[in-house]
């Protein structure tokens, strides 16, 4: 398992990407947002901790305006593959209305 500690400054998020063994996400201080595709944005903090499933197209960074930091861990699979990375998030998938906190 690999484990990086990832900061974001406002605005700046990942491309589009899975990993083939899924990946579990620590916020460790400030506001971000994940979203997996087909689902929408989902506002994150510190203290959080997000399962992204295996083989799911997800993205995450800042939140609009603010400072983010997480842990991100994932592995290989046992064919040696790691996270494969597509599309850049558009500004409108970005600045979608974060989905409801339940």
């Amino acid at each position: 398992m690999r484990a990086t500690v990832v900061t974001f400054t406002p605005g700046a998020r990942t491309a589009w990407h899975s990993h083939p063994v899924g990946q579990t996400l620590f916020c460790l201080s400030g506001a971000g947002r994940v979203q997996r595709a087909g689902e929408q944005v989902q506002e994150i903090r510190a203290g959080d901790t997000v399962i992204i499933p295996p083989d799911t197209r997800h993205w995450h960074g800042a939140a609009p305006g603010k400072l983010f930091s997480h842990l991100a861990m994932s592995e290989l699979n046992d064919k040696g593959e790691g996270t494969a990375w597509f599309e850049h998030v558009s500004d409108a998938d970005y600045n979608a209305t974060p989905a409801p906190v339940v």
